[in-house]
């Protein structure tokens, strides 16, 4: 009885502890920071705000359309669509390039070139 007692005072103490702060992992934290930023990105930002927070992932990208990676954790990425504003008609990456549209935030291993 008294080993029956201490295994369930043991399991509630473990599960309170466990659940006592859901939620509140660094790694929780860092996505919660990614998600409050994401929801931002509405159109008509420009190229240079979200690389503020996000950079252009490895891979096959064009001015139009590229995915970016979070900085501080590569794992998490959007995929943007950009209106080019360019002034002298060369299709290049531009910081004032419009946002047309981006993903929801989305988990994926990083590509690599």
């Amino acid at each position: 009885m008294k080993t029956l007692l201490l295994l369930v005072l043991s399991l509630s103490l473990v599960f309170s502890i466990a659940y006592a702060h859901p939620g509140k992992s660094p790694s929780c934290e860092m996505v919660a920071a990614a998600l409050s930023e994401v929801e931002t990105f509405k159109p008509g930002i420009t190229r240079a705000e979200i690389e503020g927070f996000f950079e252009l992932d490895g891979g096959i990208s064009s001015p139009q359309q590229a995915t970016y990676v979070y900085k501080e954790c590569q794992y998490l990425k959007i995929d943007v669509e950009f209106r080019l504003v360019n002034k002298n008609n060369k299709v290049e990456f531009s910081p004032t390039d419009v946002l047309v549209r981006s993903s929801k935030l989305y988990v994926s291993h990083p590509v690599k070139d």
